[in-house]
């Protein structure tokens, strides 16, 4: 029987894919994603379909009572940290995420879908080692990074180095970080609207956002999810913040989308729930 799974438009599940042979080398762009983050059936066409079609991504099924899981969780954090961005993770807890379980037939854990330009190209059962999991990327021409593969590293006191290590500190939660590498950028910068976006999106991660009323805690959770990485639920939380009051705390939801435009820069993404926030807003 051919190996595939089923295919996804938007979060509905549409039909079984072959999986397609061939997929060419991808590199991420680190300052717009995380090398690992969670999944869900809510997330799965954001998260994996879209990210795929730029950039490798192995979807790792788990549960937290599976011990070979957690061996396997380790060796592959160890590789995709060395691999620089060459692939990425995306966690599925096959418990709490049975439909996704259910429509790619995974029968024991750990199980792993390479997933390229929206369709599955390899999948394995098994806590692979490093040597076997190393050999399933090569197969796929997925080498790690290298100085020469990639970018130059930008001079950290550009505008694109100051983006970069504003994004980062952003992405794990360290304002002042964030706010110190915006300091002194260049006004003449093409990234200068970036920047704006970053710095006014600021407010929205240390604002004190207690669990009432229900714009805070909307707020809370698009907080909490921006934090690790899912960004289609965060921005759904930003629009129910704002469905729900939307002048809440002088605006913050505003705030809110500003930081997802600075962090994710031209984004369908962002772009579609920033409509969907200005017409409650105006």
């Amino acid at each position: 029987m051919a190996l595939g799974a089923w295919c996804f438009a938007g979060e509905t599940i549409v039909g079984f894919c072959e999986l397609t042979k061939d997929a060419p080398r991808l590199q991420l762009n680190a300052m717009t994603a995380p090398l690992v983050f969670d999944v869900t059936a809510a997330t799965f066409q954001s998260a994996v379909v879209e990210t795929s079609r730029k950039t490798a991504v192995l979807v790792d099924f788990w549960a937290e009572w599976c011990e070979p899981c957690r061996a396997f969780s380790v060796t592959v954090q160890k590789v995709v940290e060395e691999y620089g961005g060459a692939f990425v993770v995306g966690k599925v807890d096959s418990d709490a995420e049975q439909e996704l379980s259910q429509a790619f037939q995974v029968q024991s854990i750990p199980f792993g879908v390479l997933i390229h330009n929206g369709s599955p190209v390899d999948a394995f059962a098994g806590a692979l080692g490093e040597v076997e999991l190393r050999e399933l990327l090569a197969k796929h021409g997925i080498q790690p990074v290298t100085p020469e593969d990639s970018d130059a590293e930008p001079d950290p006191d550009s505008a694109e180095g100051r983006l970069r290590r504003a994004r980062q500190s952003a992405a794990d939660g360290d304002v002042e970080g964030a706010r110190t590498a915006l300091e002194g950028f260049p006004e003449e910068s093409e990234l200068l609207p970036e920047q704006e976006n970053m710095a006014a999106g600021l407010a929205f991660l240390e604002a004190e956002l207690p669990s009432s009323p229900e714009a805070s805690a909307q707020l809370s959770r698009a907080r909490e999810h921006f934090l690790a990485g899912r960004w289609q639920e965060a921005l759904e939380a930003v629009v129910a913040s704002a469905a729900e009051d939307r002048d809440y705390a002088d605006g913050l939801a505003r705030n809110a989308m500003r930081l997802f435009q600075g962090t994710l820069g031209e984004s369908e993404l962002v772009d579609e729930y920033r409509r969907r926030l200005a017409t409650l807003l105006y």
